[in-house]
């Protein structure tokens, strides 16, 4: 009898801790975007950075731009469109029509749906059992001809997603927002650090723990990319043009796929003055112009509608405990004297702001497996909060996570937990 009555206490404590901390989408953000604009202040030459950065970061590349030979989308804007520029995945997947677009012969994936989010995927092990964790490009350039070139030449064929799929060997990434990483790529590792150790023993007590991931060239930490492998905003621009379109650059100059035939531009296929030396426009390569975008790029602005400004909503003195302790506050002067406050959070204190005001970029963060991107691992929110999932670096499955359901400006998020939104371990 004892047992029995212990199990239904175990169950019942269960319930009660699964109410406490359930979270409730309350919908579009009524309104416009609240972000996508530059950081206030800036000087009429930053701004000219700014939006030559924009206009790159939003341009669809061609096979005459080095698409490919294996890519998932021909655009850093096409995935990055939701509320504005810069943001997460936009109402229709433009992946549907861009698999066939100018005569390319790809199938669309399962996983793949015009009102899902944008998706990218990884095999889990490789086929003879190692740890793969790496981006397998959707789409390949195969028959298509478009007005840069032609890939008429090209054979490759498409990986077999639904066969990986048929052994559990998928994972899936989404695009996160980019809005503000200026402003986080300027936080000192020292502060960081200190963020981490403050409170240490009490926030070892509850759960709160996690540890930064480090470059292992200069030591530097790193805090850029879905594993905060990337110590830059340069370094992260370079990656992602050549995982995710494909296009070599002056970071990251060889081809991933080596096959002769689907090789249509120079290699790197993007370098600094190729387009001349007139301006710092032209001169300029194209993911250093994404890095000015991204580093000039503002923070999003704080819904003053209801929701309203992110009440937490501590529902038990542990609770409130714990996310008094994560919200241990340190400043930094930033360029034009712009504050940075870190808060990390554990999972359930999710309603906390993280919000750019005049002079702050206030932060609120997820566990702190990983202290330093916010934006890069956080969906703007229909009541003008960012929700972060810090990370802890390669290798370190356990502590990495996705970031909760997008829900900003034009749409609800697509699909139920799970649909490529919803908290859960990311590989």
């Amino acid at each position: 009898m004892k047992k029995k009555v212990s199990g239904l206490l175990l169950i019942l404590a269960t319930a009660a801790a699964g109410t406490a901390y359930a979270q409730v989408d309350p919908g579009v953000r009524p309104g416009g975007a609240g972000a996508g604009t530059p950081i206030p202040g800036l000087a009429a030459n930053e701004l000219a950075f700014f939006d030559a950065g924009r206009d790159d970061f939003a341009e669809q590349e061609g096979i005459g731009d080095g698409l490919g030979p294996r890519f998932n989308l021909d655009s850093c804007g096409g995935c990055h469109a939701q509320p504005a520029v810069g943001g997460t995945s936009p109402a229709v997947n433009p992946q549907v029509s861009v698999a066939t677009a100018f005569g390319a012969q790809n199938a669309l994936p399962s996983f793949i749906t015009a009102n899902g989010p944008i998706r990218e995927a990884r095999f889990k092990f490789q086929p003879g059992g190692a740890a793969d964790g790496g981006v397998h490009g959707l789409f390949v350039i195969t028959g298509r001809a478009d007005s840069t070139g032609s890939a008429s030449g090209c054979n490759l064929v498409q990986e077999n997603f639904a066969s990986q799929q048929a052994i559990n060997n998928v994972i899936f990434r989404t695009p996160t927002p980019v809005f503000g990483l200026g402003l986080m790529e300027e936080i000192s590792d020292q502060t960081i650090l200190n963020n981490v150790a403050a409170n240490g023993s009490a926030k070892a007590a509850l759960g709160i723990s996690g540890r930064v991931n480090r470059n292992g060239n200069d030591g530097r930490i790193t805090r850029f990319g879905w594993k905060a492998q990337n110590v830059s905003l340069l370094l992260f621009s370079g990656e992602a043009y050549n995982v995710e379109m494909g296009i070599t650059n002056e970071l990251f100059p060889t081809e991933r796929d080596l096959n002769p035939n689907c090789q249509t531009k120079t290699v790197p296929n993007d370098t600094s003055g190729q387009e001349g030396l007139d301006d710092a426009d032209a001169t300029l390569s194209d993911i250093e112009k994404f890095a000015l975008y991204m580093r000039l790029l503002g923070a999003p602005i704080p819904s003053t509608t209801a929701p309203g400004a992110c009440p937490h909503q501590a529902q038990t003195k542990l609770t409130k405990r714990a996310c008094q302790l994560a919200r241990d506050r340190s400043r930094l002067s930033l360029h034009r004297s712009a504050n940075v406050h870190r808060n990390p959070a554990p999972r359930h204190c999710l309603r906390l702001p993280c919000v750019r005001q005049e002079s702050s970029l206030h932060c609120c963060g997820d566990r702190i497996a990983r202290i330093g991107h916010w934006s890069q691992h956080s969906n703007l929110q229909p009541d003008g909060c960012s929700h972060v999932a810090y990370v802890a670096g390669q290798g370190s499955r356990r502590l990495a996570r996705r970031c909760p359901p997008a829900a900003a400006a034009a749409r609800p998020a697509p699909g139920p937990p799970g649909s490529g939104r919803s908290w859960r371990r990311r590989g």
